[in-house]
């Protein structure tokens, strides 16, 4: 019996661990979606600085 215990809090552990890992739910993670993919691009070196900084100033303009 204390095994099942044991079993289903390391599954409710892990799927609490996997769904704030995936980003479910509003802002997990602290931060804009469209702000972290524009600076993994930059950090890929997709774009350069001067894009970067005016693509993350449009994002930041406009309304959520």
């Amino acid at each position: 019996m204390m095994l099942l215990w044991i079993i289903l809090l390391v599954v409710i552990v892990w799927a609490i661990w996997n769904f704030t890992r995936r980003g479910v739910g509003p802002n997990v993670g602290g931060g804009d979606r469209a702000e972290q993919l524009l600076r993994e691009r930059y950090a890929r070196g997709e774009i350069d600085t001067e894009t970067f900084h005016r693509m993350l100033e449009e994002l930041r303009r406009q309304p959520p």
